[in-house]
């Protein structure tokens, strides 16, 4: 793998090099991947934020670390009376 990548070829779609693809993502076997700590929203890979932590934009971005939580006014929240703790890395 090589360093982070900021082009324009959109995730799944074909690539040469790292630096083909967009933000967050990698060209591994030909093709835009989003990197681990990346999710996959549509075309493009969108940095994945722990409960409480503030910038996210889609709800998938919390759910990828803990399962059920929500962004909420750009700040991931758990659902219920769940207390934060990542569940994944």
């Amino acid at each position: 793998m090589g360093s982070m990548s900021s082009g324009s070829t959109l995730v799944g779609e074909v690539c040469r090099e790292n630096v083909d693809c967009v933000q967050g993502s990698l060209c591994e076997e030909g093709r835009c991947h989003c990197t681990l700590s990346h999710v996959q929203i549509e075309a493009y890979c969108w940095k994945r934020m722990n409960p409480e932590e503030s910038g996210c934009t889609y709800d998938a971005q919390c759910e990828a670390v803990s399962p059920g939580s929500r962004c909420v006014f750009s700040i991931c929240r758990c659902s219920g009376n769940r207390s934060p703790s990542a569940t994944r890395e």
